[in-house]
């Protein structure tokens, strides 16, 4: 059903009230387990990149408490978790160094991201990953690695072609 928003009707981008406004949100990592984390990559960077912006209507439907928000953040991050798993789908960082301080933890828990990588780098540039110097044989991160109870080292490494 669609009906009109009467609330604050000119402060929305658009005013009709639409249940299936939101985007699928675990679609573009699903390349992972097909063995193309270079589409998983270019998709969420396709996403970030034309779906988000700094205006009012930055958000590509609605963020329900912060779903597209937390979704933008942890691909910022390089990855997201999986919904009925225990990991998180690897895809390349927005930044060269994320600090994650978990709330309620104390520091020596707290997660640090890095990435290194040549000036210019596609989707299809290869990358190793790595957590606390243990290499990652899938594009996926097991639960178990970041909460193990000590400090987490993600290192992302884009190779050039």
């Amino acid at each position: 059903f669609i009906q009109m928003a009467q609330v604050w009707p000119d402060m929305l981008p658009n005013p009709w009230y639409w249940a299936g406004n939101e985007p699928s949100l675990t679609a573009p990592h699903m390349f992972n387990y097909a063995g193309r984390q270079d589409l998983s990559i270019q998709w969420v960077d396709w996403i970030m990149d034309n779906k988000y912006n700094l205006n009012a209507n930055g958000l590509n439907g609605n963020d329900d408490y912060g779903t597209l928000s937390s979704w933008w953040v942890w691909n910022a991050f390089g990855l997201y978790p999986q919904v009925c798993t225990k990991q998180y789908a690897i895809v390349r960082p927005r930044f060269d160094s994320i600090h994650i301080h978990r709330f309620g933890m104390s520091s020596d828990r707290d997660w640090t991201i890095n990435m290194q990588s040549p000036a210019i780098a596609d989707p299809s540039s290869p990358q190793t990953v790595s957590v606390n110097g243990q290499t990652m044989k899938t594009p996926f991160i097991p639960y178990s690695l970041t909460d193990a109870g000590s400090a987490v080292k993600i290192q992302f490494t884009v190779h050039s072609q």
